[in-house]
């Protein structure tokens, strides 16, 4: 009967299972830093599971931030949207058109923070940058 190869008996170069497990943890990293981008809950993910990871943290702050600021103005739009009166139909009507654009401008940004993520580049946006460097998570 065979026995299993050890790294003792030479069978199994070292050199080659430490390139491959930095091969994985950069692709597991990559692809965690792309979660952060899901829209609203997104950077959670990566918060709770890749504390060690700077690059993870990074995105994960900036998912955060820029989710915050997009649901902030939405509900801003919607709230004077609500409080506006009802005979005002047209300007009602401009505002929900806007929100949707608010809208379709945050899926916008996480699908260019989910490529730029995968392709190992920093989104960074000139308001984001210097909020996420301040937050301490």
């Amino acid at each position: 009967m065979g026995s299993n190869p050890t790294l003792s008996e030479g069978f199994i170069d070292v050199d080659s299972v430490k390139d491959f497990i930095s091969r994985v943890y950069r692709k597991e990293s990559t692809c965690f830093a792309a979660v952060a981008y899901i829209p609203f809950v997104g950077w959670l993910i990566p918060f709770c599971f890749k504390r060690e990871s700077h690059r993870c943290q990074t995105h994960a702050k900036q998912g955060l931030l820029l989710a915050a600021f997009f649901t902030s103005v939405i509900l801003c739009l919607s709230l004077v949207n609500i409080l506006l009166p009802k005979d005002w139909r047209e300007i009602r009507l401009a505002l929900v058109v806007f929100i949707y654009g608010v809208y379709l401008l945050y899926f916008i940004f996480c699908i260019v923070g989910v490529i730029w993520s995968f392709n190992r580049r920093e989104l960074m946006l000139p308001l984001v940058e210097r909020y996420v460097v301040r937050l301490k998570l």
